[in-house]
């Protein structure tokens, strides 16, 4: 048995191009159809924690009902969280075009 699912982890793993400097929403769970700034995980689970690497820096708009007064910036070195609550909903403005963005959630 492997540590994910010993402990009861979905983890999810993404990356992804984005054309425009614009705001991508990430539902952990439900489906749903796809576009260029809505993106569906599927994890079967909440997520609790995520790790974000774009090429370009990006900010983190918000974490599920938490909409940050002014974006909390993420360089191109990354950023990793932990959230206190399971969560469903994270967005992230990318501030140029063509940026790659890999993101991992748990």
């Amino acid at each position: 048995m492997n540590e994910e699912s010993r402990f009861g982890v979905d983890s999810e793993n993404i990356e992804f191009d984005v054309a425009d400097a614009t705001d991508i929403t990430f539902y952990m769970t439900g489906t749903g159809t796809e576009t260029a700034t809505v993106k569906y995980l599927n994890k079967g689970s909440l997520a609790c924690k995520f790790q974000v690497r774009p090429d370009k820096a990006i900010g983190i708009v918000q974490i599920q009902n938490k909409v940050y007064r002014n974006p909390v910036s993420v360089s191109t070195a990354g950023a990793s969280r932990t959230m206190r609550r399971d969560f469903n909903v994270l967005v992230l403005r990318t501030t140029t075009t063509n940026t790659n963005i890999k993101l991992w959630v748990d």
